[in-house]
Formats: C-alpha cells, sequence, structure tokens
C-alpha cells in the first residue's frame, strides 16, 4: 500500500464511531498506530476503559469497513487498554495504587450496596480492571458473603497490602 492508501486506511478507521461511547476512534484518541506491513495494515487502538469483551466485536467491526470502505482485504489490529486516573476532589489525598474509586452508598440498609458493589467489581473485572472492595458497613461488612473467599484468613490479617483473595483462579483482592 501506498502512503495515500495508509492515509485511507486512517481516515476509514478514525470515522469508525464506538458503539458505546457514540464518538468516533480519532475524537477519542484511540488510534495510537497505523503502519504498513507487506501491505497489509497494523492497527493498534488505545481504549481509556475496560472492555476485553468488546475486542473480537470491534476488531471484525473495523475489519468489515476497511474492506468495504478502503479495499483492504485484511488488516492486523491489536486493541489495548489504559486506564488513567481521573481526578478527585481539591485536597483529597489518593489513595496509593488507586486509579479510581466508585462508591456504592444509600442512606436505607438492606436496599443491595453490597450485591451491589460486588456485581459492578465482578463486571469490571470480566472486561480486564483490576478491582477491589473496600466494604466500610459500620453495621457489619456483608460483601464477604458475596465472595467465594479462597483465603482461610479472617477480617483481622486483611490489609489494603494483604487483601483476601476471592472467586478463585482471578482474584479479586478485598478487604473486609
Amino acid at each position: 500500500m501506498s502512503i495515500t492508501d495508509r492515509e485511507k486506511v486512517a481516515t476509514v478507521v478514525g470515522q469508525y464511531t464506538d458503539l458505546y461511547l457514540q464518538k468516533d476512534l480519532a475524537s477519542l484518541h484511540a488510534i495510537k498506530t497505523i503502519e504498513m506491513n507487506n501491505g497489509k495494515p497494523e492497527i493498534t487502538l488505545e481504549l481509556g476503559f475496560p472492555a476485553a469483551g468488546y475486542h473480537a466485536e470491534l476488531t471484525r467491526q473495523l475489519k468489515e469497513k476497511l474492506k468495504t470502505d478502503a479495499g483492504v482485504p485484511d488488516a492486523g489490529i491489536t486493541i489495548k487498554t489504559n486506564i488513567v486516573s481521573h481526578s478527585v476532589q481539591r485536597g483529597v489525598q489518593l489513595l496509593p495504587a488507586v486509579k479510581n474509586t466508585i462508591a456504592v452508598a444509600s442512606g436505607k440498609g438492606g436496599v443491595g450496596k453490597s450485591t451491589t458493589a460486588v456485581n459492578l467489581a465482578l463486571a469490571l473485572q470480566a472486561e480486564g480492571a483490576k478491582v477491589g472492595i473496600l466494604d466500610a458497613d459500620i453495621y457489619g461488612p456483608a460483601s464477604r458473603a458475596c465472595w467465594v473467599v479462597t483465603a482461610n484468613r479472617t477480617r483481622k490479617t486483611a490489609s489494603p497490602s494483604n487483601p483476601i483473595s476471592a472467586t478463585g483462579s482471578s482474584p479479586c483482592p478485598s478487604v473486609i
């Protein structure tokens, strides 16, 4: 492929609208590299959110779009994830090794806060995120009942640097 073909590939990929964010990949700054390898484009994308379950579908859709819109019979597409820390309230000290925090709260008991937190953590983990849970319920943490805890430790020995692993081979650190 010539330079013109590379530019055509860049245009087609850049104009692709992300299914979930409803923005094109160029405006999301998701296109990291487009290189030509013996006439075959090698494209590297970087998403700012965990989306392991979406990678295959995105790859399929991009290859189809490149074939129809740019006449490219095949392309190598690599999708990576780069989660960045979001800003916090001024004056608030960040937690070391924690990029982002999600709080699940309610003024009423028994409404499913622990269940919601666990399901949210598992969904994010399934998409490739590294997650942990801190159950700060002052009347008694309930999240331990939601996990399949593999460690044989008590709450007294768990700490942020020594969490209790849960969910078998894919540990979801939990301080409870």
